[in-house]
């Protein structure tokens, strides 16, 4: 409707006589020159900067937008106006420009109607790009959800896979979209069921009752998930100590029971925070980038003076940093508590003191593990940057040997020392 010259010139008259200031500092841009992404309206080319232009007075003169909308835009345009830099307004003509060109006038005031701010359409535009194929999924969205702003909000929480988590929840209905927005979850497609389902189908009934189950109590289903993930880690360490070959013990058979059951607790429970960490895959995922970038920009001459590149400052530690010093630290403290439970084995021997010290010097490897597992880390955590398989901070490397010397003092000097003091001079007097 407004490429035309004519349907242009008559519409800038009706806009003219608006008495909104507003609306005036929009039409105003019309005699930018200085211009980096479209065309100035003076140059032969500039068409499209003028038909953005009249489309987004006359959006802001009609009130089919926001108040908080029309307040940034007005707030743009008369910056540029001012001479303070013409980059953000043209954004957003760009994208109102992307928008008329592939939505009918009906669609285009009723979407616009539901941009509370000028960063949910940024955010949303640069999702979808210029085509229809990504307008329409948008559009839709953003009418189930009644509002740009959880459709922004949760592409720029999870991108880049974010947008297709919200193709799959279309796909579903507007129930499955509503649920998607309000959990504010990624989601996650497990390849275990959908190789259990084909070998078994009468699996089916239960993932459906586990489903429900997980709507209808979701905190519920998490305890449930992880209680069974527990039961499961001590099945599999339990069943592994049975398989190793045992040493002769000097204690009775209860009371070796005793304290390997409370090592292989300790273990099932290492295993199950190992689990947790490793198959959320909420809690590997990077910061996103809310950096502006317009979605394509038209080359001209003073693109090269008056564009501008903002950098965006990455965060000194991602996430992935935490998790793996998260990891460090439990890895040491279960290997520290299962030390401590070997100690206390020893001292319930009933046996002489020489002989507590030579179980003390057969159990030294083991209570140095600590070291070793903390280099180990600390070697990988060298590697991997290496293959470019991850690029975590040095600090996180050089932290796993610090965790596992910490933990080894701790031990040694807190726990063995002490005892092995108080066995040698047992031992000496007792031989007196």
């Amino acid at each position: 409707l407004m490429l035309p010259d004519q349907a242009r010139r008559r519409t800038l008259q009706m806009l003219e006589q608006s008495t909104r200031a507003g609306v005036q500092e929009i039409l105003d841009n019309r005699q930018l020159t200085n211009t980096t992404i479209l065309p100035p309206v003076p140059s032969a080319s500039g068409q499209a900067l003028e038909t953005a232009i009249l489309l987004t007075a006359l959006l802001d003169r009609t009130d089919m937008i926001s108040d908080r909308l029309s307040e940034q835009i007005e707030s743009y345009a008369a910056a540029a106006n001012r001479g303070q830099g013409t980059q953000p307004i043209e954004t957003v003509y760009l994208d109102v420009l992307t928008l008329a060109r592939v939505l009918n006038w009906a669609q285009f005031t009723g979407f616009m109607r539901l941009v509370d701010s000028l960063e949910s359409l940024r955010g949303l535009m640069r999702q979808a790009g210029r085509e229809v194929s990504g307008i329409a999924p948008l559009y839709a969205a953003a009418r189930i959800a009644g509002s740009t702003a959880p459709v922004a909000g949760y592409l720029r929480e999870f991108r880049p896979d974010g947008w297709q988590n919200l193709r799959v929840a279309l796909a579903a209905g507007s129930d499955g979209l509503r649920l998607l927005l309000s959990a504010d979850k990624p989601l996650h497609e497990s390849r275990v069921r959908g190789f259990l389902l084909e070998r078994v189908p009468a699996l089916q009934t239960v993932f459906s009752w586990l489903l429900r189950l997980t709507l209808a109590l979701p905190l519920l289903a998490l305890i449930l998930k992880y209680v069974l993930w527990l039961d499961a880690a001590f099945c599999l360490v339990r069943g592994v100590s049975w398989l190793l070959p045992h040493e002769r013990s000097l204690a009775s058979a209860q009371t070796a029971r005793q304290f390997g059951l409370y090592q292989q607790q300790v273990l099932a429970l290492l295993l199950l925070l190992l689990g947790i960490a490793l198959t959320e895959p909420a809690l590997a995922r990077a910061e996103p980038d809310a950096s502006p970038r317009p979605s394509w920009k038209i080359p001209v001459v003073s693109a090269a003076v008056g564009s501008k590149v903002n950098e965006a400052i990455k965060p000194v530690m991602k996430e992935l940093n935490w998790i793996a010093l998260l990891l460090f630290a439990v890895v040491q403290g279960a290997l520290y508590v299962v030390n401590l439970i070997k100690l206390r084995e020893v001292k319930r021997q009933t046996v002489p003191s020489d002989l507590k010290i030579r179980l003390l010097d057969n159990e030294e490897h083991m209570f140095d593990a600590g070291l070793y597992i903390g280099l180990g880390g600390t070697v990988l955590g060298l590697i991997l940057p290496a293959l470019n398989v991850v690029q975590p901070s040095l600090m996180v490397a050089y932290a796993s040997t610090l965790f596992g010397i910490l933990f080894v003092s701790l031990l040694k000097i807190c726990h063995v020392r002490p005892y092995r003091r108080a066995l040698i001079l047992d031992s000496t007097l007792g031989s007196l």
